[in-house]
């Protein structure tokens, strides 16, 4: 295993019938995932139609080898339970607020990540998937974020907002 950074492109054809996608238990039509999908990403595209929302799920969806998207996605998954969490319980439109934690906190959540997995790499030549091996990753990330959660005031802010402390 050896790491470098490149360049990611998903291609993505479809035939328009993209009129919404099931988050936490329901569907969620195209204009509410657009909104949704801007607080996730912190990025707004005010194009119309499902392609791009189509795109924003792929951003959010696809995360091989990319640890910042794994954690968000993991955020979204796992300590998300509703859409309109990411406007702080507001209706989900234009003007809402956006209570996702920012990307510097998933990029910093996401380093510990990163730094767990080397630290494992570095003592085992071969490292496999398995059970034992994915349970010493966590405990190994575990070590990591609660160093940093020690260190740095927004994420524990984040942390704190979800009830993650």
């Amino acid at each position: 295993w050896t790491r470098k950074r490149t360049q990611v492109c998903v291609t993505i054809t479809h035939n328009g019938d993209f009129d919404g996608f099931k988050v936490y238990d329901e569907v969620v039509p195209n204009q509410q995932l657009g909104e949704w999908l801007r607080r996730i990403h912190y990025h707004n595209n005010p194009a119309c139609g499902d392609s791009p929302k189509l795109a924003g799920m792929m951003d959010l969806l696809v995360t091989y080898g990319m640890w910042t998207s794994a954690v968000r996605l993991a955020f979204v998954q796992v300590v998300m339970n509703h859409v309109e969490e990411a406007s702080g319980w507001e209706r989900l439109e234009p003007g809402a607020p956006n209570a996702v934690p920012s990307p510097h906190v998933f990029a910093a959540w996401a380093q510990s990540f990163d730094h767990a997995f080397k630290e494992i790499i570095d003592l085992v030549n071969n490292f496999e998937p398995t059970e034992e091996g994915v349970c010493e990753l966590a405990r190994a990330a575990c070590h990591h974020l609660q160093e940093q959660m020690e260190s740095e005031t927004d994420i524990q802010q984040a942390l704190n907002a979800y009830g993650m402390s």
